[in-house]
């Protein structure tokens, strides 16, 4: 049976209404992902973010808290604090893919059966690049060249091979291999 219409709003009908110090965040968190803040590069004051946002100290400082929380920033108190803007990387994406993975029990020995299957598509993309010859294949070559230099040195071969593994997932092309394999290659 269906409920009469009401003009009345019930708790169900209620809307959810963002904190100040989230529409902060979120104000922030964009302005780094699209690169009107750096990394590297500092805030404004607390003052200055009050003024723009035209809210509080406190809305400020939870905001900035908030992308503390994300990676997006470090902020430093005292008189030469601050806080500093941290672009996002497939390492920081790292910590939260692993925090859910181990809550959901996943092993070491899954984590690298995922990258033996993830890599071959890398691999895949970049034979099908059509500017290979000039973005992938040379720098593979001079890999390959270093191992064979690097055979007689555990240590630089290892670091060599890694890089070769590397290299073909940074010529696959497509940034959200990139990130994945990344983030999974971080953890």
């Amino acid at each position: 049976m269906r409920k009469p219409m009401s003009n009345q709003p019930t708790q169900d009908d209620a809307v959810y209404q963002p904190r100040l110090a989230e529409l902060v965040a979120t104000q922030l968190r964009w302005s780094i992902l699209h690169g009107e803040l750096q990394d590297g590069e500092l805030l404004p004051t607390q003052d200055d973010l009050c003024d723009r946002f035209n809210v509080g100290k406190v809305a400020v400082r939870e905001a900035l808290r908030i992308l503390q929380n994300e990676g997006l920033a470090t902020v430093r108190r005292g008189n030469i604090g601050g806080a500093t803007v941290h672009s996002p990387t497939p390492r920081s994406a790292a910590r939260m893919l692993a925090m859910v993975m181990e809550s959901r029990g996943v092993q070491a020995s899954q984590l690298a059966a995922a990258l033996r299957e993830l890599e071959p598509v890398c691999a895949s993309m970049c034979a099908n690049r059509p500017d290979r010859m000039r973005t992938v294949v040379p720098e593979l070559r001079a890999l390959l060249q270093g191992t064979e230099g690097a055979l007689n040195d555990p240590l630089a071969f290892t670091r060599i091979s890694r890089q070769f593994h590397e290299a073909i997932v940074n010529g696959c092309g497509n940034e959200a291999m990139l990130v994945a394999v990344g983030a999974l290659e971080a953890i």
